[in-house]
């Protein structure tokens, strides 16, 4: 069976958009507060996974390539889209009900 590993390019842009995002004064102040602490979670998970390798045809793993394809789907030239705040932070947090889950499955580290 073949190993397969996350989306780690993926996974940066979305973390790296979460940080700017929870700088940006054009969105309100629960949104800030929310993108930051997706940004930090996303982070940690980022670090984990980043040696992780999954054999092919997990459920999990194959659940949480979907989520992180549609949470970057808010990005726009590496950015997070301000008039979908609401909808990414949902996409994101579904993401990362996945990351929970996903790192207990790793068939092998790096």
């Amino acid at each position: 069976m073949t190993d397969l590993a996350l989306d780690v390019p993926a996974l940066t842009a979305l973390t790296m958009a979460c940080f700017e995002a929870a700088q940006d004064a054009d969105r309100d102040e629960d949104a800030r507060r929310a993108f930051a602490a997706q940004a930090r979670r996303l982070r940690a998970h980022l670090v984990t996974l980043v040696s992780a390798r999954f054999a092919a045809g997990t459920p999990a793993f194959t659940a949480c390539a979907r989520q992180l394809t549609a949470a970057n789907a808010g990005l726009e030239r590496g950015r997070l889209r301000l008039a979908d705040s609401a909808a990414t932070i949902q996409r994101i947090d579904r993401l990362l009900k996945g990351l929970d889950r996903l790192a207990g499955v790793a068939a092998r580290f790096l």
